[in-house]
């Protein structure tokens, strides 16, 4: 396998903090075809900054959010219009408050739907169990903080409320993964944890320490859980 420079030009960004990729079907002059939309967020400590490619990485387009963020840290399409930016309001983590953005028209204009009270706090990372039902991880980098939250929607991220994960001092928390509404993973520093009423409680998992990506399906589409941070994970 060889690998080489995306050609995306001017419109470089100094870091990648995650890829979404959206398989959509569209109709030109009668035709119906398939069509890649790749969205490429970064990046911790900032700047934030999108690249949006609507072939499939052959051209790319830049979307600068430094106006209303301090760095993305992760990003989900719905469709070609509906998406999601998972970020921290500052590129400085002590002024940072936890932020979550919403678009309805491709990227070009952005509003906020979440946003923490508290500093020294991001959103690491997103999952959606279905078109309403979504969760983030709030990863809180106080020191003194006992409580650590999630937080959650049900209205295809219109609103989003935090519910507790656990009382432990010093957890950071990594990735989130949801194969249904109801069930899900959280990956942390010390390990992770699993629910199975929608985050009402929590208890821990198998998960190795340090799970920073969990997905629920597999390249093609089929259903896969696996998690990668200090290991790669396979659910059976």
């Amino acid at each position: 396998m060889t690998w080489e420079p995306a050609k995306i030009g001017s419109v470089a960004i100094p870091g990648v903090c995650s890829i979404d990729i959206l398989k959509s079907r569209s109709i030109h002059e009668g035709n119906v075809s398939e069509r890649y939309y790749i969205h490429a967020g970064g990046r911790a400590n900032g700047p934030a900054k999108l690249l949006r490619s609507e072939d499939g990485g052959e051209t790319w387009g830049l979307i600068d959010l430094s106006g209303q963020a301090g760095m993305i840290l992760d990003v989900k399409f719905f469709d070609p219009n509906i998406g999601f930016i998972f970020a921290g309001t500052s590129g400085d983590l002590s002024q940072s408050n936890a932020l979550i953005l919403k678009t309805t028209d491709g990227g070009r204009i952005w509003r906020q739907v979440y946003r923490s009270i508290r500093l020294n706090e991001i959103i690491w990372k997103g999952s959606f169990a279905d078109s309403l039902v979504g969760y983030a991880t709030v990863q809180n980098d106080d020191p003194a903080n006992l409580q650590q939250h999630v937080v959650k929607t049900v209205d295809g991220g219109e609103h989003w409320f935090e519910i507790p994960l656990v009382m432990s001092k010093g957890i950071e928390e990594l990735g989130i993964g949801f194969v249904t509404p109801d069930k899900g993973w959280v990956g942390a520093t010390v390990g992770g944890f699993e629910t199975n009423d929608g985050g009402k409680s929590w208890r821990p998992s198998s998960l190795a320490p340090k799970a920073n990506k969990i997905r629920t399906r597999a390249a093609d589409g089929t259903p896969m859980i696996y998690a990668i941070g200090s290991e790669v994970q396979i659910y059976r």
